[in-house]
C-alpha cells in the first residue's frame, strides 16, 4: 500500500505580476534597448529644438500648430520605437532565449501581453515625457513669435498626451503589420 503525502504548494508560481517583472527585467538588462530608446528621444528633442531655433515669424510656418512644430521629430522617433518592438519581441528568437521564456512559462499568451504591457508602459511613459520636455525647450525659441504657448494653453496638455498616444498606436501598427 503506499501512502501519498500532500506536496506543498510551490512558491514559483507563474503569475501575470511575474510574467510581466521578467520581461521588464530583459527590457532593462539590454543595451540595445537602451540604445534605441535614447535614440528616439534625442530625435525628438533634437527636431524640437532645431525646429524651435530655425522657426521665424515671416516664414510659411505660421499655420503649423505650435505642438506639432515643437514635435516633428517623433514621425523620426518612431522608426526607432518600431525597432524597439521588433527588438523585444524578436530579438529572443535570434537568440534562442525564447525556448528559456516558454519552458519557464508554457503558455504564450502571457508571454505576448507581458511584452506588450511592457512595450506600451515604456514607450508611453518615455516617449510623454519626452514630449513635455522637447515642448518645453522649443518655446524657449518661440517665446517672442507668433507660435509662443505655454502648458497653461488651452489644449497644449491635451494635445501633448494624444500626440504620445498616437506616435505609440502607429509604432505598434507598424510592428504588428511586420508581424509574421
Amino acid at each position: 500500500m503506499t501512502t501519498t503525502h500532500p506536496t506543498a504548494p510551490s512558491a514559483y508560481r507563474i503569475t501575470p505580476r511575474r510574467v510581466l517583472h521578467a520581461e521588464w527585467h530583459k527590457l532593462r538588462s539590454l543595451r540595445s534597448s537602451w540604445i534605441t530608446v535614447i535614440s528616439a528621444v534625442v530625435m525628438v528633442l533634437g527636431v524640437g529644438l532645431i525646429m524651435g531655433a530655425t522657426y521665424t515669424s515671416g516664414g510659411g510656418d505660421s499655420d503649423v500648430d505650435t505642438v506639432v512644430l515643437s514635435l516633428y521629430g517623433s514621425v523620426l522617433a518612431q522608426i526607432f520605437l518600431v525597432v524597439l518592438g521588433i527588438l523585444m519581441t524578436a530579438g529572443e528568437y535570434t537568440t534562442g532565449m525564447i525556448r528559456s521564456s516558454l519552458t519557464a512559462v508554457p503558455a504564450r499568451l502571457p508571454v505576448l501581453w507581458a511584452k506588450a504591457a511592457v512595450f506600451t508602459g515604456t514607450v508611453f511613459s518615455v516617449m510623454l515625457v519626452t514630449a513635455v520636455v522637447a515642448f518645453a525647450a522649443a518655446q524657449a525659441f518661440l517665446q517672442d513669435t507668433d507660435q509662443a504657448a505655454s502648458f497653461t494653453d488651452p489644449g497644449v496638455l491635451r494635445a501633448l498626451s494624444l500626440w504620445t498616444g498616437t506616435t505609440l498606436a502607429a509604432a505598434a501598427l507598424t510592428l504588428k503589420r511586420r508581424d509574421v
